[in-house]
């Protein structure tokens, strides 16, 4: 620019969903910088000009916030989402064709959810807009028995430990994008259900959240849950601690993050 603003660092933590035409003009927009801190699924149209770098969402958490409750102290599961309606088949049919057709929303599979887990009294769902909403695949009933309201800002990870199992589905299925909600609900002492990265397990181990895909429908997942064990459930919540603590980890954290963007901005300004 005019002021001697040299263009450096691109960087995108949002859903494909939510930022579309930021997606959709990745390599024309990633063109203009010499680094790009993207999810591995953008990678494909990043501009050659720009140097690429995983984003891995920054996260404060240095381990478990608290000790978990007891096993048998603690209420079944929980899912924290505002309530959204159906998709945009324009916006999907042209990420699909840029980014694969694997590429999908998930506020439907969030609906699912809830008429399945409300319909059961086994949830608890917190979020704005679920008492003002009419959808037409979840149930009133479901609405009614599952909706608490919403969360006071700061107060999720206190909510959310009261539980075993929280609902981690992020706002589309798309590789690399693994966001803040699965490590919400680790730092919280819970076992994270997922739903998500297609590549989740290349960031975190399998054996710290319950892949939501590995079940043929919501009562095969259902049945699994309400069979799990005191003993198999702590060793999630150890396996959390370990990964919590592992380099595996690091990358995620906030101090690993403001690193690589120091390393960039000293080299660039050093060959100023």
């Amino acid at each position: 620019s005019s002021a001697g603003a040299k263009p450096t660092i691109l960087t995108c933590q949002e859903s494909p969903f939510y930022a579309s035409r930021f997606y959709l003009n990745l390599r024309k927009y990633s063109g203009r910088y010499k680094y790009s801190f993207i999810f591995s699924g953008m990678k494909r149209w990043l501009n050659v000009r720009s140097n690429y770098r995983q984003m891995f969402f920054p996260q404060s958490y240095k381990g478990l916030l608290w000790e978990p409750w007891n096993f048998e102290q603690k209420k079944f599961s929980v899912l924290v989402s505002g309530a959204r309606q159906g998709k945009n088949f324009k916006k999907t049919l042209l990420l699909k064709l840029f980014y694969g057709f694997g590429v999908r929303e998930i506020n439907s599979e969030r609906r699912k959810v809830v008429d399945f887990f409300g319909k059961n009294n086994s949830l608890d769902l917190y979020g704005k807009g679920w008492d003002k909403e009419k959808f037409v695949d979840v149930s009133q009933e479901a609405i009614k028995q599952s909706y608490q309201g919403t969360i006071q800002s700061g107060k999720k990870n206190e909510i959310v430990a009261l539980y075993k199992f929280c609902f981690c589905f992020e706002n589309a299925v798309f590789p690399g994008y693994v966001t803040e909600k699965i490590f919400d609900a680790m730092a919280a002492g819970v076992v994270p259900i997922y739903l998500g990265a297609p590549d989740i397990e290349k960031f975190v181990p399998a054996n710290c959240f319950i892949d939501a895909t590995k079940f043929k429908n919501l009562e095969k997942l259902n049945e699994y849950l309400n069979s799990m064990k005191e003993g198999e459930y702590e060793k999630y919540i150890q396996n959390i601690k370990v990964f919590f603590a592992s380099d595996q980890y690091q990358k995620f954290s906030q101090e690993n993050f403001s690193k690589e963007i120091l390393e960039i901005l000293e080299k660039e300004f050093a060959n100023a």
